[in-house]
């Protein structure tokens, strides 16, 4: 076959396979497999694939077309102008977390060597973009999974953030290991899906680790947790930052209010739907 051959192919594949975004996600695995842009197939498209790529090549779309998700079948993706490695057992690095992480860099933009800790950390999108455009912090990453633990590692050394320290431990207990008053600002994407909405994500969401998703019966355990276990963690004038799902606003709005934070702020995505709320502690 002929490259662009097989990019049609792959396309109908894909279409028939029940996948939205057929056409970006045959030009993303032929961008993997062939290192070919949309530009380049085009003046290429007349080669014949090479037999070793041609066969990676069908068997990435045919893992596509069962639901794994692109971005496990591809290895590595984009936040914030940076790569992660991402694959089974870690949740997918999504764009509605730059609103969160670019939160909490607000917060602590006129601090000098701030401590910050990235709760649920997964890969580390959040805990290595801050530590990345702030070196002179000092960014720990907490992670209870041992297999996200894996890809978190992984993504320190790929983005060069020796200033971040993953710690392998459990939100609803690590706060015990950790002194008062010790962080300048708390972050966190948390699992905040209701348990009983899971069932009905889509195929690729359901390929993603559950622990990574489920916020028990009504999405709000982690939120509870966090502000109960460790508001007590931060600086006085310190910050915690959440991402959520929009319909929690203003219920993780009052959680904070009432453990006496105050400049509470709900942030919205590029869609304009509410994905973060932060606040002060005073």
């Amino acid at each position: 076959m002929t490259l662009i051959q097989l990019y049609h192919h792959a396309r109908q594949i894909l279409k028939k396979s029940g996948i939205s975004d057929f056409a970006c996600d045959a030009e993303l695995l032929m961008k993997a497999c062939f290192n070919l842009d949309r530009a380049a197939l085009a003046i290429r498209g007349s080669e014949p694939a090479p037999s070793e790529s041609e066969r990676d090549f069908t068997q990435k779309v045919a893992r596509r077309a069962e639901g794994i998700p692109l971005q496990y079948i591809i290895g590595k993706w984009p936040f914030m102008g940076r790569d992660f490695f991402v694959g089974d057992g870690v949740l997918v690095p999504r764009e509605d977390t730059e609103v969160v992480t670019r939160d909490c860099l607000k917060r602590i933009e006129d601090l000098e060597n701030p401590r910050i800790i990235d709760l649920c950390s997964g890969s580390g999108t959040i805990a290595v973009t801050i530590a990345s455009e702030r070196p002179d912090a000092e960014v720990y990453a907490l992670e209870l999974s041992e297999a996200a633990f894996y890809y978190l590692e992984r993504n320190t050394k790929l983005n060069n953030t020796p200033n971040v320290r993953p710690i392998l431990g459990d939100v609803f207990f690590k706060h015990r290991d950790i002194e008062d008053g010790f962080f300048d600002a708390v972050v966190s994407n948390p699992p905040y899906i209701c348990s009983g909405e899971i069932p009905s994500l889509s195929r690729e969401v359901l390929n993603e680790p559950r622990i990574a998703l489920d916020g028990g019966s009504d999405g709000a355990d982690f939120y509870r947790e966090i502000i109960k276990n460790w508001t007590a963690k931060i600086k006085l004038s310190g910050s915690l930052s959440f991402e959520l799902d929009p319909g929690q606003a203003a219920y993780v709005s009052d959680l904070m209010r009432e453990a006496n934070f105050d400049d509470i702020r709900t942030l919205k995505d590029i869609d304009g739907m509410n994905r973060a709320v932060s606040g002060r502690l005073c």
